[in-house]
């Protein structure tokens, strides 16, 4: 399968950055605008949380990004994953939060990041042998691959 996988620095801080507001393109004919955040020591300052509280998704709970991060009191906090707005399931694709499996699709056409248990990063595709070995601690499904090493990726995912 395709994909990243990363050793993160194990310093001693867990300080983060703040949220910064940045021209990532800068000098083209249309300028990319958008927030981005330096994060260190993931493995223990980053959690995939289900919507509002524990047992969200199986409880089948909508929730806004600012009620979710309440659980952890989260100083940054971002949408990620999919749902669907339809009464029934609500959280889809793979989910692993703080080492507990919350939904498992088995879907790896799908990209994903995630944190390993040993601390690794991991940005791309599962393969079904690394689904099934639930070696995460955090895991979340998206759908394509936007950017790898900096450069566009649409288009080759």
């Amino acid at each position: 399968m395709d994909h990243d996988t990363n050793r993160q620095n194990h310093g001693r801080t867990i300080d983060i950055q703040h949220p910064k507001y940045g021209d990532f393109l800068q000098g083209t004919r249309r300028d990319t605008y958008g927030h981005f955040t330096i994060v260190n020591n993931p493995d223990r300052t980053i959690s995939v949380l289900e919507p509002r509280d524990h047992d969200g998704c199986q409880n089948q709970v909508k929730s806004t990004v600012m009620e979710t991060s309440k659980q952890k009191s989260c100083i940054v906090a971002v949408n990620a994953g999919f749902f669907d707005p339809r009464p029934g399931n609500v959280c889809l694709g793979n989910i692993i939060s703080d080492g507990r499996v919350v939904m498992k699709s088995e879907g790896v056409q799908n990209v994903h990041f995630g944190i390993t248990n040993d601390g690794s990063l991991h940005f791309g595709y599962l393969s079904k042998t690394e689904i099934a070995d639930n070696n995460y601690k955090q895991l979340i499904g998206g759908v394509f691959w936007l950017v790898r090493d900096g450069q566009n990726y649409l288009k080759r995912a």
